[in-house]
């Protein structure tokens, strides 16, 4: 199970009593967690069963011990801040920068760093699926020539073959003696990319096809359901920290398989 993360709490003393419980079986972990805060574990104590409060200074101190990021920590610090705070208009500022730092969190894209294509590239990149299906098809020792590729992907081999061409001039293949290879060079699309809605839509009538074929080794998922505001938010941040512990997966798996991911999480209506 993952660690509790402080965007997904109102108030500071959740997530901690909920970090104590999960970590209860390590040894006196209350107590190292205030010892890392610089406090008494009486102190602590009262903390978490009443109505006082760490300092902000506690919070940044415990923040090591706690495993949080950098982004985490300013969260957690400003969590404290705002239990503490007396004043509206001190409030309304932390509501608002927290705030914004959610809502950049829910960009994928802000915390998966992968180079960009300069325009013109991600344009004709992201105008059709088969680019990064052949793209990705080459980083695996099976499918290095045309027409390994072109079965693979049901297209005519002229097409491959034009799109092997492209991705060389855009330096994401080259071509050697044992075939195509991928070279270093990689590409993320962020949100604010133009092609961004083009790339979502060819992959999805991708998963369209996919379903129809009725291939058995697929995976679909479909729900509409209701649920709390405070629910949905969570939902939504745990898509993005799987998608973020994926790509983490992705980029230390071996080159076997080429698979597609796609997800969609939004409010009805």
């Amino acid at each position: 199970m993952s660690q509790p993360n402080p965007f997904n709490f109102h108030d500071y003393k959740d997530f901690l009593k909920e970090k104590v419980a999960m970590n209860r079986g390590e040894n006196a972990y209350q107590s190292r967690l205030a010892e890392a805060a610089g406090c008494q574990k009486s102190f602590l104590s009262q903390v978490l069963n009443s109505h006082v409060h760490v300092t902000p200074d506690h919070a940044a101190a415990m923040s090591g011990f706690l495993g949080l990021t950098e982004e985490e920590q300013i969260y957690f610090i400003d969590l404290v801040a705002m239990a503490r705070c007396g004043s509206p208009s001190l409030r309304e500022v932390l509501k608002k920068r927290m705030k914004q730092m959610k809502d950049a969190r829910a960009d994928p894209s802000q915390r998966i760093h992968w180079p960009e294509l300069e325009f013109k590239v991600q344009e004709l990149y992201y105008s059709s699926w088969h680019w990064g299906a052949i793209h990705m098809l080459v980083s695996i020792p099976n499918f290095r020539t045309s027409s390994s590729i072109a079965e693979r992907l049901g297209l005519p081999r002229a097409k491959v073959e034009k799109a092997l061409e492209g991705l060389e001039a855009m330096k994401l293949i080259e071509k050697t003696k044992g075939g195509w290879k991928v070279t270093d060079n990689f590409t993320y699309l962020p949100n604010s990319s133009p092609m961004t809605g083009a790339n979502h839509i060819n992959w999805r009538q991708r998963a369209i096809a996919n379903i129809q074929s009725m291939d058995d080794t697929a995976l679909h998922y479909s729900a509409a359901f209701a649920l709390s505001q405070d629910d949905f938010h969570e939902l939504k941040e745990m898509i993005v920290e799987f998608i973020e512990q994926a790509n983490n997966k992705i980029s230390a798996s071996p080159c076997e398989e080429a698979a597609v991911f796609s997800c969609d999480f939004f409010r009805l209506g």
